[in-house]
């Protein structure tokens, strides 16, 4: 595990953040904006200068109370937010700069691997002000893998890229993720980036981690504020089947079949389905005469509290748990209860991947 204690004061704002990740798998470090979110991260890479407090990774310790490591020996990828290349070197120039300054032996991948990786092969000899926004977060990540890290440190890398270039990125942190065992530690305060890619969440308010664990219990707990945001998402694991002649494609969940429209997806491919709670609807018994596509068995497992007319529901299929955000006067009409069966149901065009 990778493991934090630090008892730093910002200005008037105190960084008190303790907890624990995965050496491997994205781990997405979630709060509002200005919960300290960053700053802990800056503690994590060693540029707030020296401070109380420990780090280590598996049994390697980069700082505690006898010693204390430079940002260049600890071995860790850090992107910003911002794009960090130097201006007057090119691409390439930028790459070999890291290659220089590698400390470790990390995820073992060379520079043509990680060139073709983020697909800047046709970057290499442009200078960053040539380059859009999405291309110079994958060059700048490129860059800091050229360093061979134990742990990859992002900052909202995605928060200043379109849809689809941040889409692609995020794809590609993924795949990294997966064929290298790498761990990476993402700053967002977004659930659909969360949702698309964590494994594990830290999640932070007021500089301090209130609760750590799972992506699938840590986002479904009623009792945690990510499962009744606005914008409150669950995910199921499915595998991508055929396409369909009317543009919808065929999702597979266990035994059951979803569709949502999409194309040009991999046959047989491992992705997420995304489902917002606002989406999810429940009855008694299964409607076949309805224009919604979707249906799943579930049983009741929580009921949340009842907040200006709605209530969120966290619902349970065979395997995993879902979010539903229903009126309440649904929740009375049905008479739900803890341990009921019924069928959540969403449409193909509400949900994504």
């Amino acid at each position: 595990m990778i493991s934090f204690d630090f008892n730093h004061q910002q200005g008037d704002f105190p960084i008190e953040a303790s907890g624990q990740f995965p050496l491997t798998g994205i781990t997405a470090l979630f709060g509002d904006s200005g919960c300290g979110k960053s700053s802990l991260l800056r503690l994590m890479a060693g540029l707030e200068g020296k401070n109380s407090g420990t780090f280590t990774i598996d049994k390697n310790v980069l700082q505690d109370q006898h010693q204390w490591l430079t940002p260049w020996q600890r071995n860790l990828g850090y992107v910003a937010q911002q794009s960090s290349l130097f201006p007057h070197l090119t691409i390439l120039q930028n790459l070999q700069y890291a290659e220089k300054r590698r400390q470790g032996t990390g995820h073992g991948w060379s520079r043509e691997q990680i060139i073709e990786h983020f697909g800047i092969e046709h970057l290499l000899q442009r200078m960053p002000s040539q380059l859009s926004g999405g291309q110079q977060q994958r060059v700048t990540i490129a860059r800091a893998l050229l360093g061979q890290p134990s742990c990859l440190l992002l900052d909202e890398p995605v928060s200043a890229l379109d849809e689809a270039a941040r889409f692609d990125l995020l794809s590609r942190l993924q795949t990294l993720s997966k064929e290298k065992q790498l761990a990476i530690l993402y700053v967002s305060h977004d659930r659909r980036e969360v949702a698309q890619l964590a494994d594990y969440i830290l999640m932070m308010e007021a500089g301090k981690i209130v609760a750590h664990g799972d992506y699938q219990s840590m986002a479904t707990d009623l009792c945690l504020p990510f499962a009744h945001g606005k914008d409150a998402i669950s995910v199921l694991p499915v595998s991508v089947g055929k396409e369909s002649e009317d543009h919808l494609t065929e999702l597979l969940y266990g035994d059951e079949v979803l569709w949502v429209r999409a194309s040009q997806l991999t046959l047989n491919s491992q992705m997420r389905l995304q489902i917002p709670a606002n989406e999810v609807s429940l009855s008694l018994e299964q409607n076949l005469n309805t224009s919604v596509l979707n249906q799943l068995p579930v049983i009741i497992v929580d009921l949340g509290q009842e907040n200006r007319g709605q209530q969120i529901i966290s619902i349970k299929t065979q395997q995993h748990t879902l979010l539903a955000r229903i009126t309440s006067r649904s929740v009375s009409r049905l008479n739900l209860q803890v341990g009921m069966k019924c069928f959540a149901s969403f449409k193909a065009v509400a949900v994504s991947l």
